[in-house]
């Protein structure tokens, strides 16, 4: 199926007939859907697939973002981890005040691995950005590849 102007304006979009003149004049590339709002991009795709070729894009996405989110709460729980780690070393420090010296510097080296840790759980959210732009291309890759293919 090849995506024109008449196929996307059939779907009833929320835009124009001149804005959508305008975005798919040279057909639906990728930096077509690239160019315009994720939702907006994703609703005109499903609208565009058969329900089949919906199911399977539908299912890929999902098995993505549960690879996503298995991944994001791994580094969650290592953070967490260290983080109660060396919570905890701290207490045990603080009780032992006489061997301070010592346990300042195991407690250091936990503090760094937690730190090191903390860091990947603050840099999730950008990571989480990155991977949302990422998984969008992919998805408007994958949902075009099945709408070209459909008859």
């Amino acid at each position: 199926m090849n995506i024109t102007i008449e196929t996307v304006m059939a779907t009833n979009p929320c835009y124009t007939v001149e804005q959508v003149t305008e975005l798919f004049a040279k057909g639906a590339t990728l930096d077509t859907l690239l160019s315009i709002p994720q939702n907006d991009a994703r609703w005109i795709l499903s609208k565009l697939l058969t329900t089949p070729n919906a199911v399977i894009w539908a299912k890929a996405c999902a098995a993505r973002a549960a690879s996503y989110a298995s991944n994001t709460a791994s580094h969650a729980r290592d953070a967490a981890g260290y983080a109660s780690y060396t919570a905890s070393s701290a207490s045990y420090d603080a009780s032992y005040a006489r061997d301070a010296a010592g346990y300042a510097s195991y407690t250091a080296s936990y503090a760094r691995h937690a730190a090191s840790y903390a860091c990947y759980a603050y840099y999730a959210s950008f990571a989480a950005g990155y991977a949302s732009n990422a998984e969008h291309e992919l998805a408007c890759e994958h949902a075009l590849e099945l709408i070209r293919k459909q008859r």
